[in-house]
Parts: C-alpha cells; sequence; structure tokens
C-alpha cells in the first residue's frame, strides 16, 4: 500500500491493466449468476500491477512467514498424530505426508525470512501453492474428491436425462460427465414423480442410502460418502415413491 500512494495514472501501462482488471470486475459485478473463478483472466492484470507497485518496495514478511511458520508446526503436530484431523483415515492418508509438508512449509518461512522483500513473497506464495500441489498429489485428497470416477460412468446414461437428490446441486458432474442438458433437481416426491414420468430413460443420482427407493444399480465413492446412479426404468412395476 506504501508503494501504491506513490503511483501515477500518467503511465499508460498501470492505466491498460487498471482498466483491464476493473473493468472485468465491474462487468461480473452487474451480473448475477457468476462464478469465483470468472475473474481469473483479470489475475495477470492484478499481478502486473502489483509487480509495479512492489519495484521499489520491500515488503516485510513477518505476519506471512510467520503464518506458514504456524501452519508448519499444526501440519506436523497433526502429522504425529497429536492433533485430530476430521476423518484422516479417508482423506489424509498416508498421515506422514502430513511430515513432509510441515518440512516444506517451515523450509518456505525460514527462505522468505531470510530473503525478504519480493524474492520472499515470491517463495510464499509460489511455494504454498505447489506444496499444497504436492500434498494432494500425495494423499488421497484427489482421489476422494475427484468427480471423474461418477462422470465417466454417469456420461453413457446420462442422454435420458439426470435428476440429483442428493441436496443442493453444485454442477459437479458437468464437465466430467460431459453432460449436454441441465441436472433436474427435483424438490419434492411429486416432483421426483413427473420427471420420472417424463424421463423414462432417466438416471437419478443421489448418496446410496438414500435413493428412490429401489436397489442402485451403481455405487461409487466420492468425497465422504457412497453415491448412487439409478436408472428409471429399473424401478419395480408399480412402484410408487414414498413406500
Amino acid at each position: 500500500w506504501r508503494g501504491a500512494r506513490r503511483l501515477s495514472l500518467a503511465e499508460p501501462g498501470l492505466r491498460l491493466c487498471l482498466i483491464w482488471a476493473g473493468g472485468g470486475l465491474l462487468l461480473f459485478s452487474l451480473i448475477s449468476g457468476k462464478q469465483t473463478h470468472y475473474l481469473v483472466p483479470e489475475l495477470p492484470a492484478l499481478a502486473l500491477i502489483v509487480a509495479r507497485i512492489t519495484r521499489d518496495v520491500r515488503p516485510n514478511l513477518a505476519v506471512p512467514a510467520g503464518l506458514i511458520g504456524t501452519l508448519a508446526v499444526v501440519a506436523a503436530l497433526a502429522g504425529a498424530g497429536l492433533v485430530a484431523l476430521d476423518d484422516p483415515e479417508a482423506i489424509v492418508t498416508p498421515r506422514g505426508a502430513l511430515l513432509i509438508w510441515a518440512a516444506l512449509l517451515a523450509a518456505l518461512a525460514v527462505a522468505a525470512w531470510r530473503l525478504r522483500g519480493l524474492e520472499g513473497g515470491l517463495v510464499l506464495t509460489l511455494g504454498l501453492v505447489s506444496t499444497v500441489n504436492l500434498l494432494v498429489w500425495a494423499t488421497r485428497v484427489d482421489e476422494v474428491f475427484n468427480t471423474h470416477p461418477i462422470g465417466e460412468r454417469l456420461a453413457p446414461l446420462a442422454d435420458g436425462g439426470v435428476a440429483y437428490l442428493a441436496g443442493v446441486y453444485h454442477n459437479d458432474f458437468a464437465f466430467s460427465a460431459r453432460l449436454r442438458a441441465p441436472v433436474a433437481v427435483p424438490e419434492n416426491d411429486e416432483a421426483l414423480r413427473s420427471w420420472m414420468t417424463a424421463h423414462p430413460a432417466g438416471v437419478i443420482l443421489d448418496r446410496s442410502e438414500r435413493g428412490p427407493g429401489w436397489e442402485p444399480a451403481l455405487v461409487i465413492p466420492y468425497r465422504e460418502n457412497a453415491y448412487g446412479i439409478w436408472r428409471v426404468e429399473d424401478a419395480p412395476r408399480g412402484f410408487t415413491l414414498g413406500q
């Protein structure tokens, strides 16, 4: 912020980047239906602005380096089993990966503290992103949160329509299943019954312990649950929802 106060809008490059980033932010702010990642194309402009601001400034990295160091301590304690994790056996496995991650975080904090300035900031930011990706790769996080196992099985069944019953649908499987039509989210039994009548070749996606009331055709683990896929054509003759 100290460097930003010394900037001048007379610089054409700075004006270009401000229009680039600010224009995108303004336009998306006027649209009600949007996702956070829509702003990704503005990040290069923000990076250029930050680079210009910090060209003559050496930021104090004591606080961010301290936060990364604290995270390293917490990760080391969790890796040693001294801090409880939410379902670690299902997600952060093997737990020893946390110890390696903690060592990398500690190294980042020390390197940033010694380098200081913009170089230290680059070590912290790029290093943190890289080490998080390594942690995801080395544990079951990617496997547990991967939508492709469901998407690959849903894709050949989706032409007849897809209904989702497991709560709020966040468009989880549209990309992995290459869906070409919106997913229906029936709000009650009557809406589901109407959807099934209109989509006799459709499929229903829900958590495996729930579902519409007959055995699912497929059960696939996803996140902390198992999800089932039910084909409408498999519904027992004379089946009534809610029975």
